[in-house]
């Protein structure tokens, strides 16, 4: 497969793919709201919180665009079919004792006895495989009763999500975009949120780099923080790593990514 898909993808080939999706996202409109009722029985039965996300869009060509179709060329071969988060959502859980009834609860609902069929089941660990920056949370894939589109439903922590999540993101989700109730949430868990993604963009840019790996390293200790029952003990030394981290980096890049700190 070549390194450069859209330099040499061919007008037809763009195309089948743009009118395949075109089909698939609207059989995925007319199919969201029975993840919603999915979603919000498994949340009600685990005393979580579900969060409907958006229906993915189809995007364009940009080399950061993450829509459908960048993901169909660039990720899946040409093959449109293999988008199995056109229709996605979330449960939050507050603990772990709660994420673990949800994937029971997922196990038990989402499967043949009810119509449905799991296609994915993946616990992303901290131990596991190609995981450099240490992020932890469950991923599944169901195909409902009556629906030719697979739905994704991912299960983490509050914890998690709030180091995962930009500021607007978690406030929207979970806090109804209240700025009070996420100062709140900040100074209830002792240490700045939404650093997660921007480790993560800086390692994904700069893998095999000084850059890349200090982010991975550093992201590996604040999800760790992030999970730990001993939060308050590891905060004062990742604090003062967090705020000097800017200082070590060396590409411009990175520079640019880390500034979003601010903003963020």
């Amino acid at each position: 497969y070549s390194p450069a898909p859209f330099k040499n993808l061919s007008k037809g080939q763009e195309l089948r793919v743009w009118n395949e999706l075109d089909d698939k996202l609207a059989a995925a409109k007319e199919k969201n709201s029975m993840l919603t009722e999915l979603g919000e029985y498994i949340s009600f039965k685990t005393s979580t919180t579900w969060i409907q996300g958006p229906i993915k869009v189809i995007g364009g060509r940009k080399e950061k665009d993450r829509g459908a179709f960048n993901k169909s060329v660039k990720d899946y071969f040409l093959d449109w079919t293999a988008n199995k988060d056109l229709i996605r959502g979330t449960c939050a859980a507050r603990t772990q004792e709660q994420l673990k009834s949800v994937v029971a609860c997922i196990d038990t609902i989402c499967s043949p006895v009810y119509g449905m069929t799991l296609v994915k089941r993946v616990e992303t660990r901290v131990d596991g495989p190609k995981n450099d920056c240490g992020y932890s949370g469950w991923n599944f894939v169901v195909v409902m009763k009556g629906s030719e589109i697979p739905a994704e439903i991912q299960a983490n922590t509050y914890a998690i999500m709030y180091g995962k999540m930009s500021k607007k993101d978690y406030s929207n989700s979970l806090l109804a975009g209240d700025g009070a109730a996420y100062a709140k949430t900040a100074g209830e868990m002792g240490f700045e949120g939404a650093l997660g993604h921007l480790f993560y963009e800086i390692w994904d840019q700069d893998r095999r780099g000084p850059d890349g790996k200090a982010a991975a390293a550093l992201s590996r200790r604040y999800y760790e923080m992030c999970r730990s029952s001993q939060t308050a003990a590891l905060i004062p030394g990742i604090k003062r790593d967090v705020d000097n981290f800017g200082n070590t980096l060396v590409q411009n890049g990175s520079k640019a990514i880390w500034a979003k700190r601010m903003h963020h």
